[in-house]
């Protein structure tokens, strides 16, 4: 069962959708069968696995049922059987809704599908599941990490700072209202040496660090697209950012010192 999840954001009058999340759910334990999982082909008391997820992902590229029993989106597959390759027609019909997430402008503030993916961060907390932290953690390298939080939420670091040791973006919700927060009591980001971090559509507010920069300590490259740094400190003295030698930032936008 594959379960798509959308939202919609109105531009210049016109409503457009973005898929937000896709979850697939597969049986364990089926009552007429068993799973093949093998490169083989499957028994006849075995469902094809590969044949079954193939079918499943075209489900979460919005692909529906067919009746030719030959194509992978027909409505059910017997056991012993196999539909491991798409027909042309459903080749097409994939592309036609890659090509509408990936010249269309209009992405709600999402990401084309040829872009690498993204993670979600569902919750302001400092840590588990769903926080920033987390999300940072597991991100995929060069992936992206988005919000699926209000324009004007706060997320306030209350342990250490977030080591970036991996490529990634994050992407804000607004530069004057979204906050991340050192929580006046620690810096927010560290990047690793090698490692680029890409920020936009964010604040940077109440960090500090006794050295090496108040909301980002530079080892890497990063790059800032609307950013806003508000009261940053490097021990006394009113500091957002050190950059180490050899590193790189890079700005494009607008990017405010605030003190």
């Amino acid at each position: 069962m594959t379960y798509t999840y959308f939202q919609g954001c109105s531009i210049g009058g016109n409503l457009y959708w973005h898929t937000t999340e896709v979850d697939i759910e597969f049986d364990d334990v089926l009552s007429a069968g068993t799973w093949n999982f093998g490169p083989g082909n499957p028994t006849a008391s075995q469902y094809d696995f590969e044949s079954v997820v193939l079918h499943e992902m075209a489900h979460a590229l919005l692909l529906g049922h067919v009746i030719d029993e030959s194509k992978v989106m027909h409505r059910f597959i017997t056991n012993g059987a196999t539909r491991r390759l798409a027909s042309a027609d459903e080749i097409a019909a994939a592309n036609a809704v890659r090509a509408r997430s990936t010249v269309n402008a209009n992405m709600c503030g999402f990401f084309p599908l040829t872009l690498p993916g993204h993670m979600t961060v569902s919750n302001v907390n400092d840590t588990g599941v769903g926080s920033l932290r987390q999300a940072a953690t597991d991100v995929c390298d060069s992936d992206t990490i988005v919000f699926s939080l209000p324009a004007s939420s706060t997320i306030a670091l209350t342990s250490a700072e977030i080591t970036i040791d991996k490529d990634m973006q994050i992407h804000g919700l607004d530069m004057n209202n979204f906050i991340l927060s050192g929580n006046n009591a620690r810096r927010i980001f560290s990047v690793n040496a090698g490692k680029t971090l890409t920020l936009q559509n964010m604040k940077l507010a109440n960090a500090t660090s006794t050295t090496n920069g108040g909301a980002i300590y530079n080892n890497g490259i990063v790059n800032l697209k609307n950013i806003l740094f508000q009261n940053n400190t490097q021990g006394s003295t009113k500091k957002a950012l050190t950059s180490g030698t050899g590193t790189s930032v890079i700005v494009e936008g607008m990017v405010t010192v605030k003190q």
